[in-house]
């Protein structure tokens, strides 16, 4: 509309403002786009005399005057207010030239413009604030000219005609960001909320304070119409970002300070960003054919320089990733896609994007937490081989590099970007050996496809678009072999459970040991066979919401790939101000572990440990079988056993044909409940009080078995063996007179104890029970000598006695000869106590007796354990015993149990302090000793466990003097197992293998 502009000179104003306002005052022209404003300096006030351009409508510029006074003392801003005429009118219309224009005069607002000053940090978030106050001021505003024709209006971006552009790329530039808008927008333009709206808060028009931190005033409420409320704040953003060096990040903070004030809706957020920069289209446009028409007229080109270098840039913004990159600053994430995913992943059932067994896969934490893992100034070749060599030794399928994981290992110019380095990974890594397949979890089709060969480049790329009832969804392919893409042309389709490529070589992976990068998307973004897979730290937020967690696709459990777990440190400090002092932590920097499976623990970064010690998980950390028993009855039934249940029968029936002669059944929920009511049995029975129990024995931690466990009772803060019991010393195997290979050296070993129990007889002293571990484990893992125990059971039984076996630590297969460790000795006892190996770990145990064992104790008192013998716990126990017979676990520890002894004999011929190699199946111990004096060496044996921890072997302590390194490992321990263990063992004792 600059063809009906104004031309008056100051004197003329001068004239104006006096003739028509009575306003005295020198005028100074100020500068404008199509129409004449004059700031006149009166003697104690400044106003603006505004003459309009010549095909003005004065209902529009009446429009311009009612909205300045509905807004006047509303908002944040200092705003112009309508100053009436003499004849007193707001409009007053003037001759000139054959010629009529509308004459106004408003109040002047001091201050500096913002585009003359230098903005304050604090000044763009409370920009955002006070241009949505204004729009909340200007709710129920309405007037007859709102819906006048404006070319600045936003909702005119679709028509806009670029040929005035001449530069050929300009003008693309400009297509682009007008095709964007129609993209985005356009369809939706009438569901966006329709407000009068000023319009024009560009840099020019908002005044500052004098240090740049507020926003003070507003003006020029001339482009004023009926348009989106969402166009206000695009536009004052589209000035705010121009020549700025992180204009997304000025853009974020303008966003979120009108967010805080008028909550942006979901299609608010997606239609911003194209409106900015159609904003800015527009702008140069505009600008190109003003300039057309008048090239002498600096202000009509003010933005254009400025406008052409954002919308350059800007081209490279994907909206889907901008909104999401706005919605973080503002606290809005997740946006909506990611909590449809999320809702999706629930109603889906997904094919294997590897044919791999997840449990038993590896965390590969490249976060620094484990420098192992990184290449470091490993070649490629060498990285790799290092990669798989921690995958063999964890026997993993798989190892998993987490997601949203801060990583330091990229040094490529690729993963740079203004300065900042790209290092928050946005998918998953699958490292694996070349050449293994991956599959498609869901259908879908191929939608672009790419060899990029850079260093630290992805090599072979798929990216995919998936089939499902959910958002939009992307998936890229990474690291794969060039092979794998000759199968494959764009628009391809393909079904769940279908190859897609296989796993490239480091030498066409981009240099990485060979893995896949599996990453999702909302969106492509514009990128055809490539997509970043890491991002900046500010910039994170928002392509993790836009590239969502591939853990919900795959079914794995988040400790797989989450490595940034609580502090230890941190945990330490709860634990000591919240658990009391003597409940012991196991080595001198104490493990954290997050997860099990098989014979192995995880650490919080994704080491795997070989668990050579917890015998309690006897078929295997978080058995899976085991595991489903417990949650499918959990899911049923759980009660106590004042019903009928067929679980516990089933249980009672399976224990009971293992023990030939013991009929009875009482189900309990540890070993130290089992083996105290044994002690209540025997006492019911015989009615005598006194009990026989080993040298260094530990039968639990309930007060009577204290009485009778030596290790505990004689040890530091014990008060000495109950006043019933009596000590039965044991065999030492490596200070003893005989050889226990020896035939006579059962008798000569039992006759001491025979000794006491025939002194305390002719004393009147007769037993309750001798309760005895059938291989002492606190004692050494001694396997006793042949006769010691049969000896043992028949004096205790000629005196009227009763035997209790604690087979808590050795029953169920661990011995590998014998399903119980009593019967490597020929002998039968009256009771035997079962711990909670019985449920893998989970709290249920048995004590299985004799009828008329059971029936003497059925005096009268009922006996009642609430949850000893529940359907679940049962349940869980059947499933063990099944898994030890279908898996042939017995079998397993006996053979595995052979090799590890005839390896640590081997080993005890190179090394002196190593004095005794002894147990049996996967039930072994290792005696340290002075070699000179065969004086027991506990510093020896606590270096051997701490060094092996640090092999991520887990070992422990035992023996009345601590020097015996127990192995007791769950009973998947298999030959490979034993091997890692033996080899490290080695080379910790600095001892080569001849």
């Amino acid at each position: 509309m600059t063809d009906g502009r104004p031309s008056f000179s100051t004197e003329q104003a001068e004239t104006i403002a006096e003739r028509e306002f009575g306003i005295t005052g020198r005028a100074k022209l100020l500068a404008s786009y199509a129409d004449q404003n004059f700031l006149i300096n009166g003697s104690n006030q400044k106003f603006v005399l505004k003459i309009a351009n010549q095909f003005e409508k004065p209902e529009v510029l009446d429009m311009q005057n009612q909205a300045m006074r509905w807004v006047k003392g509303k908002t944040m801003y200092a705003t112009p207010s309508p100053m009436a005429a003499k004849s007193g009118r707001d409009l007053v219309l003037i001759q000139s030239e054959n010629a009529s224009y509308w004459v106004r005069m408003v109040s002047f607002i001091p201050g500096s413009f913002w585009a003359e000053g230098t903005p304050a940090p604090e000044f763009w978030p409370a920009l955002g604030q006070a241009q949505a106050d204004l729009n909340l001021a200007l709710i129920g505003f309405s007037h007859a000219a709102q819906n006048r024709e404006l070319k600045w209006n936003l909702t005119q971006v679709p028509k806009l005609d670029f040929s005035v552009i001449k530069h050929p790329e300009k003008q693309a530039l400009a297509c682009f960001h007008r095709d964007r808008f129609n993209q985005w927008v356009t369809p939706h333009i009438e569901e966006l909320t329709w407000a009068v709206v000023h319009n024009d808060a560009n840099d020019h028009n908002v005044l500052m304070s004098a240090d740049g931190q507020q926003p003070l005033g507003l003006i020029d409420f001339g482009d004023m119409d009926w348009a989106p409320r969402l166009c206000d704040l695009a536009i004052t953003a589209a000035y705010g970002v121009l020549d700025q060096d992180e204009p997304l990040r000025i853009l974020a903070q303008i966003v979120a300070g009108w967010h805080s004030v008028l909550p942006l809706t979901d299609l608010e957020w997606s239609c911003l960003w194209p409106m900015v920069c159609g904003r800015l289209a527009m702008s140069v446009r505009h600008s190109a054919e003003s300039r057309a028409a008048e090239p002498e007229n600096e202000y009509l080109a003010v933005t254009e320089a400025p406008a052409w270098r954002f919308l350059e840039k800007a081209k490279s913004w994907h909206p889907d990733f901008v909104e999401r990159y706005l919605r973080a600053a503002s606290n809005c994430l997740p946006s909506p896609q990611t909590i449809a995913f999320q809702i999706a992943c629930l109603q889906h059932h997904y094919k294997p994007i590897m044919a791999v067994d997840w449990n038993r896969a590896l965390s590969f934490p490249l976060d620094g937490s484990r420098p192992e893992l990184l290449p470091g100034s490993a070649d490629a070749q060498t990285w790799s081989e290092q990669v798989q060599s921690i995958l063999d030794f964890a026997q993993a399928p798989v190892g998993i590099g987490g997601y949203a994981e801060k990583r330091t290992l990229y040094q490529s110019p690729l993963f740079h970007l203004s300065g900042k380095a790209r290092e928050i990974h946005l998918g998953i890594d699958l490292f694996a050996p070349e050449h293994t397949p991956v599959y498609a979890p869901l259908p879908g089709k191929i939608h672009s496809l790419k060899i990029n060969n850079n260093s630290q480049d992805y090599g072979g790329t798929l990216l995919v678009k998936f089939t499902w009832n959910g958002p939009a969804l992307y998936a890229l392919y990474g690291h794969l072999s060039h092979a794998s893409l000759d199968h494959w042309q764009v628009g391809d389709t393909f079904e769940a459970g279908d190859t897609l490529g296989f796993l490239g070589n480091e030498k066409e992976n981009g240099g990485w040991a060979p893995h896949l990068h599996f990453q999702l998307m909302f969106s492509d973004c514009g990128y055809e066979g490539d997509f970043p897979g890491v991002a900046t730290q500010d910039e994170a937020a928002a392509w993790l919401d836009l590239c969502p967690d591939p853990r919900r696709l795959m079914n794995l459990p988040e400790c797989l790939t989450a490595s940034a777990f609580a502090d230890k440190s941190k945990l330490r400090e709860r634990r000591q101000s919240r658990l009391a002092a003597n409940l012991s932590l196991s080595y001198s920097e104490p493990l954290y572990m997050v997860r099990g499976y098989g014979q192995y623990l995880y650490d919080e970064h994704g080491r795997a440990y070989l668990d050579c010690v917890n015998n309690v998980a006897h078929v295997g950390h978080c058995q899976k079988q085991v595991v489903l028993a417990g949650q499918k009855q959990m899911h049923t039934l759980n009660t106590n056993t004042r019903y009928l249940h067929h679980h516990i029968l089933d249980l009672s029936d399976a224990l009971c044909a293992t023990l030939p002669g013991l009929d009875v059944c009482f189900l309990v929920n540890s070993g130290s409940e089992a083996n105290d009511l044994a002690m209540r049995l025997a006492r019911a029975f015989t009615g005598q009080q006194h009990f026989y129990c080993f040298e260094a024995a530990y039968h639990g931690h309930l007060s009577p078995l204290i009485d009778v466990s030596p290790y505990k009772c004689l040890g530091p803060g014990g008060l000495g063996l109950g006043p019933a019991v009596t000590m039965l010393p044991l065999p030492d195997t490596v200070r003893g007179a005989k050889a226990f290979s020896d035939p006579g050296a059962g008798a000569f070993y039992a006759q001491p104890a025979l000794d006491i129990l025939a002194s305390a007889a002719k004393r009147g002293i007769r037993p309750a029970a001798l309760i005895a571990e059938s291989i002492p484990g606190c004692g050494g893992q001694l396997v006793l000598p042949q006769g010691y125990l049969a000896a043992l059971y028949q004096a205790i039984h000629e005196q009227g006695g009763l035997v209790i076996a604690d087979e808590v630590q050795t029953g169920l297969g661990r011995v590998g000869t014998h399903f119980w460790a009593f019967q490597q000795h020929g002998v039968i006892p009256d009771i035997v106590t079962i711990g909670k190996p019985l449920g893998n770990g989970h709290p249920v145990a048995a004590v299985v007796t004799r009828r008329e064992i059971a029936d003497a104790f059925a005096n009268g008192m009922e006996y009642f354990n609430t949850f000893g013998g529940n359907p679940v716990s049962c349940a869980i126990a059947l499933e063990v015993l099944k898994v030890i017979e279908n898996e042939s676990l017995q079998a397993n520890a006996l053979m595995v149990g052979e090799y590890l002894k005839e390896q640590f004999e081997a080993l005890k011929n190179d090394l002196p302090q190593l004095a005794d190699v002894r147990g049996t199946g996967l039930f072994l111990g290792l005696e340290w000793v002075h070699p000179d004096t065969l004086h027991p060496n506990p510093e020896l044996a606590s270096q051997v466990v701490e060094g092996m921890r640090h092999h991520q072997i887990l070992l422990s302590t035992d023996g009345p003097h601590h020097n015996v390194t127990k192995i007791k490992p769950p009973m998947v321990f298999n030959l490979s197992n034993a091997e890692s263990l033996v080899k490290l063992l080695r080379e910790l004792l600095g001892i080569r293998k001849v």
